[in-house]
């Protein structure tokens, strides 16, 4: 066989190349490699971000470290807000899997709605992430709160503070969240498996308010005016909870009815504490929950791993305050709001 002077020079050109190719792979050191190895799985990938709505303390906070840290590390975000419908997240959901993004980061309307879509997007190539509520389908991740644990938590404080032994009632509130909301089904699962040891506590009503303060002012303004020795709220969530607080003040009931409640830490929720709405506050922390949900995603582009091929939870940090240890830094501000 015989080769022309410019056909050996190509050749010749193409060992070189692929000599000093080999060469700088075999001098890598552990750190670039490492850095190639993160960079290449994230960067120019797609996370897909659908809440339940926003408008929200939680879904904002998130959606901003998402987008902020997208953009660090090359990635792209998009977004879709179903305002609070059903209908309109499974369309979102639906409409993103034909688009195929990397990863699907979904806030679950309630425990059933989105399970049969979470497979078809493994099926399609896609992640799925669920952020703070899990449904009745295991996804690639969870992460956020252990909700049972704080139940547990609320219940078991309510039993110690309401107890008959220290002249109180033990007649508790409580007002759910939404009654097949994931966060609400595991609050009310736990709290039950402290409040059903303890008979000498009476849940005088046991309501959903739906996430709507309104319906909460109501719910507790009721159980008030039934039982005018009641000795403590349970509320699940502090913008719902706000109702429940108007409805003490206007009882006249303000610290000595107890109201206790759970959110993430926003400006709102120390606003709300130091005008002495709340007794004890459950903070889920929301901006570090985007931050570990974006570690989570990161972790999970460059494992390799097909989506479906593992199931994982991060359940993230949850602190309590307290008259002791409150302080107006714990809360957040996002940037322009």
């Amino acid at each position: 066989m015989k080769f022309g002077l410019k056909s050996i020079g190509s050749i010749v050109t193409a060992i070189s190349m692929m000599t000093m190719a080999v060469g700088a792979r075999a001098d890598e050191t552990p750190d670039v490699r490492l850095f190639n190895k993160f960079t290449t799985a994230l960067q120019g990938k797609t996370i897909a971000f659908v809440p339940m709505s926003y408008g929200m303390f939680l879904t904002d906070g998130w959606a901003h470290v998402m987008k902020e840290e997208a953009a660090r590390l090359g990635m792209k975000f998009v977004t879709r807000d179903p305002n609070w419908s059903t209908t309109a997240q499974s369309q979102a959901v639906q409409a993103l899997i034909q688009e195929k993004p990397d990863v699907l980061v979904i806030h679950n309307l309630n425990v059933q709605l989105l399970a049969r879509q979470i497979r078809q997007a493994q099926q399609a190539g896609i992640y799925v992430v669920q952020l703070n509520l899990v449904s009745n389908q295991i996804s690639d991740a969870y992460v956020g709160a252990d909700y049972r644990r704080v139940g547990r938590e609320i219940a078991a404080d309510l039993v110690e503070a309401c107890s008959p032994q220290k002249g109180k009632s033990g007649k508790i509130s409580i007002v759910q969240g939404e009654l097949t909301n994931a966060a609400s089904l595991q609050e009310l699962g736990g709290a039950m498996e402290i409040f059903e040891k303890h008979p000498e506590i009476k849940i005088v009503s046991n309501q959903a308010g739906d996430y709507d303060a309104n319906k909460s002012r109501d719910i507790t303004q009721t159980a008030l005016q039934q039982n005018p020795d009641l000795c403590g709220v349970y509320d699940f969530f502090d913008v719902m909870a706000l109702g429940a607080a108007q409805a003490i003040k206007a009882a006249g009931q303000q610290g000595k009815v107890l109201l206790y409640t759970t959110g993430g830490g926003q400006r709102m929720a120390c606003d709300s504490w130091d005008a002495g709405m709340f007794d004890r506050y459950w903070d889920t922390h929301t901006l570090q929950q985007g931050q570990d949900l974006m570690t989570t995603i990161s972790l999970i582009l460059q494992s390799g791993q097909k989506p479906g091929a593992v199931e994982m939870a991060v359940y993230t940090p949850v602190s309590v305050w307290t008259k002791e240890n409150y302080s107006r830094s714990l809360c957040y501000d996002l940037p322009n709001q």
